[in-house]
């Protein structure tokens, strides 16, 4: 197998990740942080999740699902998940860098 010495930051591909939004807001920007190997883009979202409920401003439920934008930002390491409603609470997305076909 392969053996790598120094290494102290694990990478993942695919990355499933969770995001908190604690703020209204219909675009929530997602930043997997260092967790992407290479430093890469983070190129594909495959799944976005809803974990518990997604409330709206009068913390009443949100019924809809977002879509996602890719390769985010000035570095397009992030991404965002972008609601119909401005919308708070937590999801589980599935990252990857690359574009399994």
């Amino acid at each position: 197998g392969n053996i790598y010495n120094g290494i102290t930051q694990p990478v993942f591909n695919p990355l499933n990740m969770t995001h908190t939004q604690t703020t209204t807001d219909a675009n929530w920007v997602v930043d997997p942080g260092n967790a992407l190997p290479f430093l890469a883009y983070a190129r594909v979202i495959e799944a976005i999740q809803p974990e518990g409920k997604i409330t709206d401003a009068a913390n009443a439920a949100v019924a809809e699902m977002p879509y996602a934008e890719p390769s985010y930002g000035a570095t397009k390491r992030q991404f965002r998940a972008i609601w119909k409603t401005a919308a708070k609470g937590v999801i589980r997305a599935r990252v990857r860098i690359d574009n399994p076909t």
